[in-house]
């Protein structure tokens, strides 16, 4: 691809030099602010590809930990009920070894024992 330039007064050899490189140059580096913007976007696109790469890889142990999340909530609300219900299972333990009336009432409501002349009564709502 020889370029023939005509020599003239008015042009310097430099520039002629520069006509002549610039021809020699393949078409697509010739506008280098071209190639820059579109190095950049090249980049940014990679850049998304791997984050979005990296999104896929850790999704399922984001929602895994939110399962796991639920779960423990769950499970600390049945740990609650649970210490609760030792709490009140330990009191009436204790009122059953120290309480003569709690035990005598739980002897009367539980297995129907009554004291001499006395009449018991059970009401039952419906």
């Amino acid at each position: 691809m020889w370029v023939q330039i005509k020599m003239s007064w008015h042009l310097s050899p430099k520039v002629v030099r520069n006509l002549y490189v610039q021809e020699m140059l393949p078409k697509s580096r010739r506008n280098p602010e071209l190639w820059h913007q579109l190095n950049r976007f090249v980049s940014v696109l990679i850049v998304i590809a791997l984050l979005i790469f990296v999104g896929l890889l850790f999704y399922p142990e984001w929602v895994r930990r939110g399962e796991l999340a639920s779960q423990l909530a769950n499970e600390q609300t049945k740990l609650t009920a649970e210490q609760l219900l030792q709490k009140q299972r330990a009191r009436e333990v204790v009122l059953l070894q120290n309480d003569p009336e709690y035990f005598e009432t739980i002897a009367r409501d539980k297995i129907g024992v009554m004291k001499e002349g006395e009449t018991i009564m059970r009401l039952e709502v419906k």
